[in-house]
């Protein structure tokens, strides 16, 4: 039984109980996959669309051609022509549970209900299971062709579910629960009051779109009504647990066989029944009002769906009017629906208003939106829109052109007109989801009758056309409008439907619809489904709004950085013993370990990390009670800023009764400050109320609700220098109890840039990863395996003295970082955990082999780190290149980081999906002495934000420009002098057998005004036996005090401007390099090569990369055919690479640290030396033209940053 009123706004009031968190994401990695091979399965036909907060599939729409053949499930003989439309929706979704958020198990969905639609599918609602109880909200649509196969499913679901479903507290105390809600809400007395049957569900606020992180309970609906006052409607959701109230909500809807009754002017229902079906009009207006405007909806629906009244079953059409729910609010202004009937005030019988309520009562029956928040606007949207279309075609009131889409024009003078579809603004709505006029609070259940202004400007759209927002929309008339409303309303959207939801609906029913004749002869076409989507887009349906403050502050506001921390403490460790409670009034009622309290059975745990939180009490006698620091923090005066943050929920005795604050000390715990004035997002919002003898009454605080979990931000700049501590403060009066404060990750810090984390990899088995061996073919000289006892993908080679080998391991493409996580604003690192094991004699360090960590867009563009634990160049250089080798204990293994800066070429932007970064490593033993072991057990991907390093940062630090001019075009001749150039070919011989080196042809060099030039056309590879290659290592500076030298715990950004005249899609390899150690850490940034005739996408990605004519890279400056391309360099001078030896850094890398540092004198291993090589690899003959181009560098520039934190 649902009411529904047209005009009043209704108060709700908002609880939650802490059971389990699940954090939420843009899409996650299964959804991904998923949709991936959606894609291919439509031929990249499909609609997909992701939950902005789980991240998983909520949308699947295809164009009808490309259907979704059902595959057969397991273990069954039935034919897939016989599956039932039942068991062919339930395999589709569970084919894809991970990606849609179910459980992978038939019990995890029951069905609804199965019906044919109008447009001939098989349409299956499904409701989300777990553990044998529904999920609130959880529910899903499966369309499917007259073959079974699946042409959408829309809905939602609350993933990894965790929730005990057996009940502490019963259905009667569940029950009187509701009532002495319901009672305290509206003065009501308790006899007055009645509930329904309390049935169980999970709830879970992230389908709802309630503004906190996802917190899934056991909950006990039921509703609470007036015995006698039909207005009340309160909807409820008791914790099956503790009893606590976790939602509540007034559910009165305000606003052919027909029965008008009078009230009289009192609150009696249905009242005296003055006209019936057939009957002569009544003396009293309001009647025949209400007659005729039931009658032309009843009209409306049976002529245009076949609709059979409110429930398509003939039910009655049950109207009362001149209602008065008391004598002090007579003559009553609103009308609403109460689940059996419609209710109407003196003079509110206006046809828009009667159609708006009888929808009420359709859209319970088919959608069953809440009516709550956004679904919540999309049910009151949908009255409004039936309510107008029944009042354009009805003939009755006024229907002028200046009232059209104008909602209650026909109503009284002191009402009028109440909303303006056509121009939602007028009357204080919003008309798209970015517009300041988007309601985010709680009042009017979340904003039901303010957004529904949205998809009323939709509907208007569809039907008379117009620009608006950037979008041109040619009407579609009223009839076909109506027609995919009705159908969304019965066939698409669920109860929990949020826009997004609507915004997939309305397109995906409109292409289902296509062919269709609607009432009056016309047909809805392809044509049509664009204006709709059109529409939609205009008002941003498919767009989250903007322009709610969100619960969670922000750890830093500019520039996509991240705290650096100065404390932190995400309270894991109590033992730790840096907080203290204590109490002035009432006791100890902060709790630390939560679970340390004396209620039976109730587990206060809701942390927004690991296992721990702080939990205050809201008790119900007088107290005042803190938990507190008991040691300073030092907030150092050279930092630009200083921030504190923290995550808390708070479920106090409200609206302002009882409440928390936080205090500050700076002399050591002996006066506290209240810290109010330092918040600057998410502060205190109520001041407590002094009559009930609360200690902190009159202050400003934390009280009522928070909805879920928010997070808090103050700016302690104004406390630079001092030691400071910090305190949670909780007071309470002399009744009332509610859930108390919960706190979680207290960090103090400062604000710079951080890598954020994508995907992880620890190995308990090689899968997702392959293994490849290169040269030799055969002789066991260079092997992989899978090592079990360490977890850990492993490399051996042997010792030879005539071979070089190679071997390695490289992700999987289900294991690629997609490129939709990095986009156009973001670089990438990678993280590799490496040791060394196995050498014939483990004390001779130097026989540790040479390895290479990669990170490479299908190797046609890669980001390569080259160690060489032993340099073979002098004895004074193999100390210091030792100092770089990895661990040689499996449990402390070096920690070796990557960069990469992906070009983003067009291959990458259109196909985000299944093009990424792949992580790979690999032994290149190049001498004689290398054998053993070097091991993977862990990698890491994740990416951070491009202006962390960028030229013109206030990290940055300029050190070199090799050319003269401030443009980006220079010339490097003058620095020729100084440039050590190899140019020389190699011949290729037999298995792994190393090259003979040829100086006797080679491609070509040459230096000038406009840069170098490196060109291999007239390079001849001998029919593929031969390889050429141009090395160009630059030392310019005159003064080697002025060389680039590496320092501890930074990052180098090698910027190289390169163009070329050559086509991009045919130039050879280009290799830019960065290096220190001589040669022993080497990083490199390739493009091109052989490579990239692999497959069409490698090719493809090379040639869009590659400076040249056609050069995709937009990194350029004009029509310039090439750009800039970013190499990124890390400093071997890092602890992470020394985790198995004690002690400061160059007491872990005494030769590197002793080696001289910047602005010194002499030479240095600690210089930074920049490269530039070219390599002509094409082996078959005939397609050796592929690398026959050139290069012309002119212009690099480096750069200093510090490390960005991971």
């Amino acid at each position: 039984m649902r009411m529904h009123r047209l005009l009043i706004a209704c108060t709700t009031a908002l609880f939650f109980v802490g059971i389990s968190v699940g954090a939420g994401t843009s899409s996650d990695l299964h959804a991904i996959r998923a949709a991936g091979d959606i894609s291919l399965k439509t031929q990249g036909t499909a609609r997909i669309s992701y939950h902005s907060r789980t991240g998983k599939l909520r949308f699947v729409g295809t164009d009808g051609e490309h259907a979704i053949t059902v595959p057969e499930p397991q273990n069954t003989s039935t034919s897939n022509a016989s599956k039932s439309a039942e068991e062919k929706a339930k395999s589709f979704l569970l084919d894809y549970a991970q990606a849609f958020g179910i459980e992978d198990s038939q019990d995890a969905l029951r069905v609804m209900r199965t019906r044919t639609s109008s447009s001939g599918k098989n349409v299956v609602r499904l409701q989300q299971i777990h553990r044998g109880v529904p999920v609130l909200g959880g529910e899903f649509y499966v369309h499917q062709n007259w073959k079974g196969a699946v042409t959408c499913a829309i809905g939602k679901a609350a993933p990894d579910l965790d929730v005990d479903v057996q009940p502490s507290i019963t259905a009667q105390q569940a029950t009187e629960i509701a009532l002495e809600l319901t009672s305290k809400i509206y003065s009501a007395p308790r006899g007055s009051l009645s509930a329904t049957d309390p049935q169980l569900f999970v709830y879970a606020p992230v389908l709802l779109g309630v503004s906190a992180p996802p917190m899934n309970l056991l909950v006990w609906q039921l509703e609470v009504q007036g015995v006698d006052d039909p207005t009340i409607r309160e909807y409820v959701l008791i914790h099956a647990t503790t009893g606590k109230v976790v939602l509540h909500y007034s559910n009165i809807h305000h606003a052919k066989y027909r029965k008008v009754y009078s009230s009289n002017h009192t609150s009696t229902l249905p009242g005296i029944l003055y006209r019936s079906e057939g009957q002569a009009p009544s003396l009293i207006t309001d009647v025949n009002s209400a007659y005729d405007a039931t009658g032309s909806t009843y009209d409306f629906y049976w002529s245009r769906f076949g609709r059979d009244s409110i429930d398509n079953s003939g039910m009655q059409l049950i109207s009362s009017v001149r209602y008065c729910p008391s004598s002090s609010e007579c003559p009553y202004l609103n009308a609403f629906w109460n689940g059996s009937q419609m209710v109407f005030g003196d003079n509110m019988t206006a046809d828009d208003v009667c159609a708006h309520e009888m929808t009420h009562g359709v859209t319970e029956r088919e959608s069953h939106l809440f009516y709550y928040m956004q679904p919540g606007a999309i049910n009151e949207s949908m009255s409004d829109i039936f309510g107008e279309f029944v009042d354009l075609v009805n003939g009755l009131g006024n229907d002028s052109s200046n009232v059209r889409w104008k909602i209650g024009e026909d109503l009284p003078a002191s009402i009028g007109v109440v909303r303006d579809m056509a121009n939602p603004p007028a009357y204080n709505q919003p008309d798209t989801t970015t517009s300041p006029l988007y309601y985010c609070g709680s009042d009017d259940n979340g904003g039901v009758h303010q957004n529904d202004g949205i998809p009323n400007k939709c509907a208007y759209l569809m039907t008379d056309g117009g620009s608006f927002n950037g979008y041109t929309v040619q009407a579609l008339g009223l009839e076909k409008t109506a027609r995919i409303w009705y159908e969304v309303n019965c066939n698409y959207l669920t109860s929990a439907a949020d826009f997004q939801d609507l915004y997939d609906a309305l397109i995906q029913a409109s292409i289902d619809l296509t062919g269709t004749t609607v009432y009056g002869g016309g047909i809805i076409t392809r044509a049509d489904c664009q204006q709709v989507k059109n529409a939609a887009d205009a008002v941003g349906l498919g767009t989250q709004p903007q322009g709610c403050p969100t619960p969670e502050a922000a750890f830093c506001t500019s520039d996509n950085r991240m705290p650096i921390y100065i404390f932190a403490d995400d309270l894991e460790n109590p033992s730790r013993g840096i907080w203290v409670r204590g109490y002035a009034v009432g006791g100890f009622n902060w709790y630390y370990p939560q679970n340390t309290h004396s209620y039976p059975g109730w587990d206060a745990t809701y942390a927004t990390s690991g296992q721990y939180n702080f939990w205050g009490d809201d008790v119900d006698s007088k107290s005042d009670s803190w938990i507190a620091m008991n040691q300073d923090v030092y907030l150092p005066p050279t930092a630009s800023a200083i921030y504190m943050h923290f995550r808390h929920a708070y479920d106090f005795d409200g609206p302002n009764y009882d409440g928390g604050v936080v205090e500050y000390s700076v002399d050591g715990g002996v006066t506290w400050t209240d810290a109010g004035s330092l918040i600057e997002e998410n502060g205190y919002n109520a001041t407590l109320s002094t009559s009930f003898q609360n200690p902190l009454g009159g202050r400003q605080a934390f009280s009522g609700s928070s909805n879920g979990y928010i997070s808090t931000r103050l700016n302690l700049t104004p406390l630079k220098g001092s030691n400071v501590r910090f305190r949670f403060r909780l007071g309470t009066d002399t009744s009332g109890a509610s859930l108390g404060w919960f706190i979680d990750d207290i960090m103090i810090y400062t604000c710079g840039y951080r890598v954020e984390t994508e995907e992880q990899n620890t190995f308990n088995t090689a899968a997702g990863w392959f293994e490849f061996v290169r040269v030799p073919s055969s002789g066991g000289l260079a092997e992989t395996d899978f090592d079990s006892q360490n977890a850990a993908l492993r490399i051996r080679v042997s010792s030879d003295p005539s071979r070089y080998r190679i071997a390695g391991w490289m992700s999987s493409q289900n294991d690629w970082l997609p490129f939709l996580y990095v986009g156009t604003n973001n670089y990438v690192r990678g993280k590799f955990y490496v040791y060394a094991t196995g050498q014939a004699n483990p004390q001779q360090l130097n026989t540790i082999p040479n390895f290479r960590l990669r990170l490479s867009n299908r190797f046609a563009v890669s980001s390569i780190l080259e160690v060489l634990p032993h340099s073979n160049a002098t004895s004074g250089d193999e100390p210091v290149s030792l100092e770089i080798r990895p661990s040689t204990d499996p449990s402390k293994p070096s920690l070796y980081r990557v960069d990469f800066a992906p070009i983003p070429v067009p291959q990458l932007l259109q196909n985000p999906l299944t093009e990424g970064i792949a992580r790979g490593f690999e032994i290149y033993a190049l001498d004689p002495q290398d054998n053993g072991y070097v091991c993977l057990t862990e990698s890491v991907i994740g990416v951070y934000p491009k202006a962390a390093i960028s030229p013109s940062g206030s990290n940055e630090m300029w050190l070199a420009t090799y050319a003269p001019t401030a443009s980006s075009a220079g010339d490097l001749d003058p620095y020729k002098a100084g440039a050590t150039l190899d140019r020389f070919s190699m011949i290729m011989s037999g298995d792994g057998e190393f090259p003979t080196r040829d100086s006797s042809t080679y491609p070509n060099v040459s230096a000038g005004p406009g840069g170098l030039i490196v060109d291999t056309s007239g390079f001849d590879n001998a029919g593929g036996s031969r390889v050429g290659v141009v090395q160009v290592d630059f030392s310019p500076d005159v003064s080697v005090g002025q060389h680039v030298r590496i320092e501890p715990n930074k990052q180098y950004l090698v910027r190289y401007h390169v163009t070329s005249t050559q086509q991009s899609n045919r130039n050879p390899q280009m290799r830019l390099r960065a290096r220190t150690i001589r040669f022993a850490w080497t990083q490199k940034y390739e493009v091109g090569g052989a490579w990239a005739i692999e497959s069409l996408e490698h090719s493809t990605l090379a040639a869009q990369a590659l400076p040249g004519i056609g050069s995709k890279n937009p990194d350029k400056i004009g029509g310039e055919a090439g750009g800039w391309y970013n190499l990124i360099l890390h400093s071997p001078l890092n602890i992470d690479i020394r985790p198995d030896m004690s002690g400061t850094l160059c007491e872990r890398m005494p030769n590197l640290c002793a080696q001289p540092g910047p602005g010194a004198g002499g030479t240095s291993l600690r210089d930074l030396k920049v490269a530039f090589d070219v390599v002509d690899t094409m082996s078959p003959s005939s397609l050796a033209y592929l690398e026959a181009g050139n290069f012309r560098v002119d212009r690099i520039e480096v750069f200093s940053f510090d490390q960005i934190p991971d």
